[in-house]
């Protein structure tokens, strides 16, 4: 670490950031113009920085603000797209999603995300197959894809679309059969309200990738999931050690 810096540990660094949300989200508001936006920034921001520290970056306390403000900068350059069109937050549905998998499903998720270890590692922590770690991973991200896309914000604007709302995440995924997908087609084809609805579910999609590993660090920072602490401080300690 920096000359004269003590190592940050991971209950040091969150709490900087805790202190210097506020802030955070008023700079990212002026850069993007929408308060959705800028959380979720706020957000990505901090597990970008939390990602430097683990891997042996060399930064002192001091300093974390101006990183912190640095790659929300960053990040924003990038946010063209989020327009006024977002009107909610993509970052706190997935964080209730998350909140809901059982507390094994979220360890391997961490592994994966956070710590960005292959299945190989990620199976000798939980003491599977590689193959097997690999097929948990996968089924564990398509759990919280189809979660994901179904806590979208919305109702229908005719009960007569209700049906089609329902089928729209797993037409998204790719997961509906052909005879289903042609259906959802020629429904949205002639259904303003339900193509809407679509391009809602796409955006949100695209914006999942980005958001896993700040979601679940934001999970850890509420102490919604006390159980991750070991791996947090694992963590640390690889970034002390590095």
């Amino acid at each position: 670490m920096t000359e004269g810096h003590a190592p940050l540990d991971a209950a040091a660094y969150t709490r900087i950031y805790q202190a210097e949300y506020s802030r955070l989200c008023g700079y990212a508001r002026t850069l993007t113009g929408n308060p959705w936006v800028a959380g979720d920034l706020v957000a990505e921001a901090h597990y970008s920085v939390w990602r430097k520290l683990r891997a042996g970056h060399p930064l002192g306390a001091d300093a974390v603000p101006a990183e912190l403000t640095s790659a929300v900068r960053e990040l924003s350059a990038g946010a063209g797209g989020w327009g006024p069109a977002q009107q909610a937050s993509y970052l706190e549905p997935l964080v209730e999603v998350l909140h809901e998998l059982p507390q094994r499903w979220v360890k391997v998720l961490w592994l994966a995300e956070v710590d960005g270890l292959p299945p190989q590692d990620v199976a000798w922590r939980t003491g599977v197959s590689p193959d097997g770690a690999a097929a948990l991973v996968e089924r564990v991200r398509g759990s919280v894809r189809q979660e994901f896309l179904r806590a979208q914000p919305g109702y229908p604007a005719s009960a007569a679309c209700g049906e089609h709302w329902e089928r729209l995440p797993g037409h998204v995924q790719g997961t509906d059969s052909p005879d289903q997908a042609e259906r959802i087609a020629v429904h949205i084809d002639g259904c303003r309200d339900c193509r809407g609805r679509m391009e809602q579910l796409v955006a949100a999609d695209d914006r999942l990738p980005a958001l896993t590993g700040p979601a679940l660090l934001a999970l850890y920072d509420r102490d919604m999931a006390r159980f991750l602490a070991p791996l947090a401080a694992a963590a640390a300690v690889g970034a002390a050690g590095a």
